[in-house]
């Protein structure tokens, strides 16, 4: 991730971050609203579906 944001393929959205090891965090933030949108709560879904994997598909 270290590379990402110094290779430019990520940006940091705000100077406020969350410290501890970066293997197996993700953080996902959405309003209770977003449920209400297919598109965002189909993306919600794949996300969380996606944290779920091993890796090795």
């Amino acid at each position: 991730m270290a590379d990402d944001l110094a290779a430019g393929r990520l940006v940091r959205p705000f100077a406020l971050s969350i410290g501890g090891p970066l293997t197996f965090a993700y953080f996902a933030i959405f309003s209770p609203g977003m449920m209400q949108n297919p598109p965002a709560r189909n993306f919600i879904h794949w996300l969380h579906t996606e944290a779920q994997t091993d890796g090795t598909a």
